[in-house]
């Protein structure tokens, strides 16, 4: 049987470590992949194809493969729709930090609600317990 696996999309993984081990508790047997860029991240998915069992996606993202020094939140929702369109039944948690209750935060919220691979929306101040209980929901892990 091929391990299970979460792949995290993140530029800057170092500062979710609280996050990362908390999760790894919870989870057990389960991988944590992680993707810095977008390039990264469907190479990612391709290379694992059956074992990813659902992505973390930071919606600020550096674009492309990440060489540009530009990060942007276009990149991380061009990054969901990609993921929606190339593993239709993938399933997304995203993690940012807009607020849906700013007017950008709500524009981009909405967008999101209309891409059908992410179930799950949290800001990056939710609660370490907020944000492991909705990844494993989300994703259907047996603890």
């Amino acid at each position: 049987m091929s391990k299970k696996m979460i792949l995290w999309v993140e530029d800057e993984p170092e500062l979710q470590a609280i996050r990362v081990r908390k999760l790894k508790r919870e989870l057990g047997d389960i991988e944590i992949l992680f993707a810095r860029n977008p390039v990264e991240a469907i190479r990612e998915l391709d290379s694992n194809k059956g074992n990813i069992v659902g992505v973390i996606l930071d919606l600020m993202l550096p674009l492309g493969d990440g060489t540009s020094g530009q990060s942007t939140f276009r990149s991380g929702i061009e990054l969901a729709k990609n993921i929606c369109d190339k593993y239709p039944s993938m399933k997304i948690v995203v993690l940012t930090n807009l607020s849906k209750y700013t007017h950008t935060g709500k524009q981009i919220w909405d967008e999101l609600e209309n891409i059908s691979c992410v179930i799950e929306m949290l800001e990056k101040t939710a609660s370490i317990s907020r944000f492991v209980n909705a990844v494993v929901e989300t994703f259907e892990i047996k603890s």
